[in-house]
């Protein structure tokens, strides 16, 4: 995703397409690892003047608009990343935190057979899974 297409996402959702989303965006799309609230604060001051308040506010706004994704790392800061699809699951590696999507909807049959059983009408839900990579079990000796 580009500049062009962060702003008509946004305005898409009827906010305003500010330098300050946008840089948050773009620093969002620079990382190979989801990333800190400091580390994109480093990364959009190194653009233009901004505060650690005004990121804080904006990375809740992108949140909730569903433009990005926050993952909680166990033991360690929030880290964000862009969102990759309207309706994705994850698998997260706890060491490098690299972060892989999972094809297709491993809860959809789940979730309806719960909101049956339950009378209950699911809107939304999302899968998270903790582990370690490859790459990272190699490294320690654990394959």
């Amino acid at each position: 995703m580009n500049n062009c297409n962060w702003e008509q996402a946004i305005r898409r959702l009827g906010k305003k397409a500010t330098p300050q989303r946008k840089a948050i965006l773009a620093a969002l799309a620079e990382q190979d690892r989801p990333a800190t609230v400091d580390e994109i604060f480093i990364k959009v001051r190194e653009q233009q003047k901004t505060s650690l308040s005004t990121i804080y506010r904006n990375l809740d706004l992108l949140l909730s608009q569903g433009l990005i994704n926050k993952q909680g790392f166990p033991g360690e800061k929030a880290r964000y990343s862009l969102k990759k699809d309207d309706h994705e699951h994850t698998l997260v590696c706890m060491d490098c935190q690299k972060i892989v999507t999972i094809t297709g909807c491993p809860l959809e049959a789940y979730a309806a057979e719960i909101a049956s059983r339950e009378n209950f009408v699911v809107l939304d839900h999302r899968m998270e899974m903790y582990g370690y990579c490859h790459k990272c079990m190699q490294a320690k000796g654990r394959v």
